[in-house]
Formats: C-alpha cells, sequence, structure tokens
C-alpha cells in the first residue's frame, strides 16, 4: 500500500456524519503530486505520534501544517480530507482545549478572508468543516447571507465560493427561493460545475502519472456528489410547486448519472417533503430504465421510506 493510500484510509477512520450537512456525502478523495503526498504523510504520522504521546501543542502544529498546505481543492471530488483533519482536532479539544481554540482561531482569519475578498473553494471547504465540528451549523449561511448585504461585487463573488456549502442549510431553513437564486446562477450553476467536473475527470484519467489519476470508482463517487446537488434544487423546485422544472431537472440527472444511487437522492427529497407519488415515479423509471438488480435497490429504498410513512401515521392515529 502506497504512504498516500494509508494516509486517506487513517484519516477515513475519524469521518462521522455533521448535522445540517448533506449526511450521506462520503467521498474522501485528494489529489496532489508525489512530493505532497509524501509529505503529508510524515506530517500525519508525526501527528498522530505527538497525539498518542501526548505532546498537544506539537500535534496541533502538524495538523496545521496539513491544513495550510494543501494542494488546490476540486470541486465534487475532494472534502473528507479537510473534514478529517478538522474532526480530529476537534476531538482532540476534549482532552486539550487549545485545539478548540486553533479551530476558532483558523475561523475567524477564514472569515476575514472572505470579507477582504481573498476566499476561495478550499478556504470555504476548510470554514464550513469547522462551523459543522464546534456546531455553529448556521454560520457559513450567516457570513455568506452578511456578504451579500455588504460587500458589493466582491461580496457577490465570495458567495459562489461558499455556495455549494449552504445548501444543505437552505432546504433546512426552507429558503428555496435563496437556493434557487445559486449565488446568480440558478440551477444553471450545477451545468458548470458539471462541464468542471468533466475537464477534471477526463485530464486525470488520461494523466500519465499515476498519483494525479482519477480512477471509475472515484470519478463515480464525485458525479454522485454532485446529483446530490440537483437533488437538492429538486427539493427547492418541488418546494415552490415548479413541479415541470423539478421533473425537467430530475430527469436530466438520472441520464447523467445512471445508479440507483442517484434516483434514490431524488427519492428521498419528495419523501421529506411527502410527495410520495413521486417517489413510486421514481421507482417507475427506475422499473423501465435499469436492469433487474439495480431496479431491486431502487425499490427497496422506496419500501423503506413508505415503511417509515406508515410508522408516522399510526402514531397520530
Amino acid at each position: 500500500m502506497s504512504r498516500y493510500w494509508a494516509l486517506a484510509l487513517v484519516v477515513c477512520v475519524w469521518l462521522l456524519p455533521s448535522p445540517a450537512l448533506g449526511q450521506e456525502e462520503r467521498e474522501w478523495l485528494f489529489f496532489g503530486d508525489q512530493d505532497w503526498l509524501d509529505d503529508s504523510s510524515d506530517h500525519w504520522d508525526a501527528a498522530m505520534k505527538y497525539y498518542q504521546d501526548g505532546k498537544n501543542r506539537r500535534y496541533l502544529r502538524e495538523m496545521e501544517w496539513l491544513l495550510d498546505n494543501r494542494p488546490e481543492a476540486y470541486p465534487d471530488i475532494e472534502r473528507n480530507m479537510t473534514r478529517g483533519i478538522v474532526r480530529h482536532m476537534y476531538l482532540v479539544g476534549d482532552r486539550y482545549a487549545r485545539a478548540h481554540d486553533v479551530l476558532k482561531e483558523r475561523r475567524e482569519a477564514l472569515e476575514k478572508l472572505f470579507r477582504e475578498g481573498k476566499g476561495d473553494y478550499s478556504k470555504g471547504l476548510e470554514l464550513h468543516e469547522i462551523n459543522m465540528q464546534l456546531g455553529d451549523w448556521s454560520r457559513t449561511l450567516e457570513l455568506y447571507e452578511e456578504l451579500g448585504r455588504e460587500k458589493g461585487k466582491v461580496g457577490k463573488r465570495m458567495q459562489r465560493e461558499l455556495f455549494q456549502y449552504i445548501e444543505e442549510d437552505l432546504i433546512e431553513y426552507e429558503q428555496y427561493d435563496l437556493l434557487l437564486k445559486g449565488a446568480g446562477r440558478g440551477p444553471g450553476n450545477l451545468d458548470v460545475r458539471m462541464l468542471r467536473l468533466k475537464r477534471q475527470t477526463d485530464e486525470r484519467s488520461e494523466g500519465s502519472d499515476n498519483s494525479k489519476r482519477l480512477d471509475g470508482a472515484h470519478a463515480e463517487g464525485a458525479r454522485l456528489n454532485l446529483c446530490r446537488s440537483a437533488a437538492r434544487y429538486y427539493h427547492a423546485l418541488l418546494g415552490t410547486d415548479k413541479l415541470d422544472d423539478a421533473e425537467d431537472l430530475a430527469d436530466k440527472f438520472l441520464e447523467y448519472h445512471k445508479k440507483p444511487a442517484t434516483y434514490i437522492c431524488f427519492m428521498r427529497r419528495a419523501a421529506k417533503l411527502k410527495k410520495y407519488d413521486l417517489v413510486k415515479d421514481f421507482v417507475d423509471k427506475a422499473k423501465s430504465n435499469m436492469e433487474r438488480e439495480p431496479y431491486r435497490v431502487v425499490k427497496k429504498a422506496m419500501e423503506k421510506m413508505t415503511k417509515k410513512k406508515k410508522k408516522k401515521k399510526s402514531k397520530t392515529d
């Protein structure tokens, strides 16, 4: 096993679901050149040794190095490396309070960068993950709204960098119109992300450097993550009674990523709004478009959703 994959697997062990975030999102791919991967493995190993030896200050230095020296983040691909590092630091804070202080200090510095127009996707990712771990689940949304109110064109640009991280918050608070505006792009930002992802996956698949190559499983995970965003827009369209637009969006992404998981993403959104007739429509589409085994996965998911519906109904009777 390469030293990089050892690092990635160790990080993956620490991943736990976060409230107010799309809990089903579990991809943990991170790209970098071989020198960075080797350096990161060295720093991760050192951090874990310091952690085990109770040398907390040195542990924090190594973990901050990992956050400060990440290569470019790839939208719809990289997420859980940052999540794993921040999560580990948060857990260490239970025995060494300075770890929580460091996370709060980093958050303040990141928010300052966004207010100055110097934020980007990678900084937004770290900021959002810190907010999730510290339990400040609406703080990213609050910064997003502040940028829109006070920062003019710069604020709008910074909002676009943050937008992916507030989608679930907007669903949670039923701010469907704001979600559908999509930081000025609306659902069209899904097309931008789709094209960007295609370019990145093509480049990685064709690259000669194995350390940068994107294999099939990771490409599938990246596409599914994009479909989850599409399903949030679908939820918002249903919530604003734009039923035809919702159906068109769902059909587009069912064609884009023809997997049971994509159907299930959209079915869950319909079920949350208690539109079980639409859940059944997805199953009917799966029956027409899929082989027997994938269709059975979709059908089983519907059965679980309707079972929950019956349980809720029996409690209210």
